[in-house]
């Protein structure tokens, strides 16, 4: 989502950049910068593809689509672990492909995506573009023998969602990964730990604020999925995940609200184990420190909070426990080194369990009706 802060006052400027340095780092926040100056550029996609006369090495990583989240996110991350890791990257704006091409010191930047889907020496496809291309790009770059990292959403509706599957057991249900970062943060880590010591259902609270979006802004297009596939879905997400898929089926949908909006939602879910969550969205204005999250959790004798994945707090009894980060810590790294790397094998159903929640959560929230999602088999089977 890209949000032009080139319009707002100087001296706003001037304390944003200071209050991120100490949200997220000079580096992080430096980058974030440079990025609101890749964005400036316009123009069509490249006649032919552009070759950089600098490139850092042969690299084996495409990235299709290079907006604020691949410049200053994917490529960010994926280039402190690895610094020549960019084979090409396309976009439909060529002069962005080239930014980012000429920054992180690919080889090429592609005047087709199906180009970089179908160069030999690309292992790892990075999948940023707009969400309903998400789906459609994971699918053939799965039958060119590639890996894939999906950038939420990974699907915008239940047809892309049986393709998808059909592709990966195709190809190996173990070449999907999702961009889903929060489950890799270290505050959800901590959370787990001190969760892990309870037993019973779980009492989940979610609070986010994030920014207003104009009128026409692509995030609302039909097609695109709106902004429960575009935002919420970060948080039925990790729902999921502190609840667990294999805890979770059957799940009710239920709206909170009592009529539609573009950018508000409050919603509630039941799962199969008890456990109950409600996820309010909000975007009334401008969030000067970006999206706003705070999140409240009850097992057992256990409380817990987290603000922003910045601070992580637990009351158990008479034990108070707190945990910091020196940053906002939203496990952007973490996620991006892992499908760099391939540290940890993908979880083929979370694919499916995330999308089939985050669907649901689209239809309650638009229709402002209950949905039932029903306890059929989440996972996905591996080729033959």
């Amino acid at each position: 989502m890209v949000i032009d802060y080139s319009r707002i006052p100087l001296r706003d400027k001037m304390q944003k950049v200071s209050r991120y340095v100490r949200l997220f780092g000079f580096s992080r926040t430096f980058e974030k910068v440079r990025a609101q100056r890749h964005m400036k550029t316009e123009g069509a996609a490249l006649t032919d593809a552009w070759q950089n006369p600098r490139p850092r090495g042969e690299g084996d990583v495409a990235i299709l689509g290079c907006g604020t989240f691949a410049y200053a996110n994917a490529a960010y991350y994926a280039s402190r672990y690895t610094s020549g890791f960019l084979r090409g990257c396309y976009d439909p704006v060529g002069t962005r492909a080239v930014s980012l091409c000429r920054r992180y010191g690919g080889q090429y930047a592609a005047s087709d995506p199906h180009q970089l889907i179908a160069d030999p020496k690309v292992r790892v496809v990075f999948i940023c573009s707009n969400h309903a291309s998400h789906a459609e790009y994971a699918i053939e770059a799965l039958r060119a023998g590639k890996r894939v990292h999906i950038e939420k959403p990974h699907v915008v509706d239940q047809d892309q969602l049986d393709r998808l599957v059909g592709a990966m057991e195709q190809a190996g249900p173990d070449r999907v990964f999702l961009g889903f970062n929060r489950p890799r943060s270290a505050h959800f880590t901590r959370i787990q730990d001190w969760l892990r010591v309870e037993r019973g259902p779980l009492m989940i609270n979610w609070f986010i604020a994030g920014h207003a979006l104009p009128e026409g802004h692509w995030y609302f297009a039909e097609s695109e999925g709106g902004r429960v596939l575009g935002n919420l879905c970060h948080w039925t997400d990790m729902t999921l995940r502190l609840v667990g898929a294999e805890n979770a089926f059957p799940i009710r949908v239920i709206p909170g609200t009592r009529q539609r909006s573009d950018s508000d939602y409050a919603l509630n879910f039941d799962f199969a184990d008890g456990s109950v969550a409600a996820i309010t969205f909000s975007a009334k204005g401008y969030t000067f420190e970006g999206v706003r999250e705070y999140l409240n959790v009850h097992r057992g004798d256990s409380l817990i909070s987290m603000r922003d994945f910045h601070i992580s707090t637990l009351d158990r009894a008479a034990h108070r426990e707190k945990y910091r980060t020196h940053y906002r810590e939203h496990g952007h790294g973490a996620n991006i080194k892992n499908s760099l790397l391939s540290l940890e094998p993908a979880d083929p159903g979370i694919v499916v369990a995330s999308a089939r929640l985050f669907l649901a959560a689209r239809v309650a929230a638009e229709e402002h009706r209950i949905v039932e999602l029903s306890a059929r088999d989440w996972r996905v089977r591996g080729p033959g």
